[in-house]
């Protein structure tokens, strides 16, 4: 098809050789990723010892931390893939930096939080942030989208 514009994931046009046609990025300031967006998770059974031994060199605790974080938020909020909630954790000298937002389908109204503390709170660091929307009108905001959706 034709476009006048497209985003995509710079990642995946990069595996492709595309870097060249990468014209901006779209810093995380700008816009907040989906919550988990860029991890990869692998399942397997739990009585499979062998396939989760061969696994275990593919475990990244800073990345699961971060997942985890970002999940925390989604659970809190009783989120789903159609509301409007973003979350995006990062690690840097062991210290935990947590954003979250959560907004109107029509802009009207952007609920944002952040927080660091050190990784070993990640729970607190979370919690936080969930206070923090809480006291914005987060959970009103997500009842509300809900109620329109149905």
């Amino acid at each position: 098809g034709q476009y006048d514009a497209i985003i995509l994931a710079s990642a995946g046009l990069k595996r492709l050789g595309f870097v060249d046609r990468i014209r901006s990025y779209i810093d995380i300031d700008r816009s907040l990723p989906a919550i988990g967006q860029g991890a990869i998770g692998i399942e397997c059974r739990d009585d499979d010892s062998g396939t989760r031994e061969v696994l275990t060199c593919l475990h990244d605790q800073a990345t699961a931390v971060c997942v985890q974080s970002e999940r925390q938020i989604s659970t809190a909020l009783s989120a789903s893939c159609h509301l409007p909630i973003a979350a995006h954790a990062t690690q840097a000298d062991n210290t935990l930096e947590l954003r979250a937002l959560v907004g109107h389908p029509s802009g009207k109204q952007i609920l944002r939080a952040e927080q660091r503390g050190p990784v070993g709170e990640a729970s607190k660091v979370c919690t936080q942030v969930i206070e923090q929307l809480s006291a914005n009108g987060a959970l009103e905001l997500v009842a509300s989208l809900r109620e329109a959706a149905s």
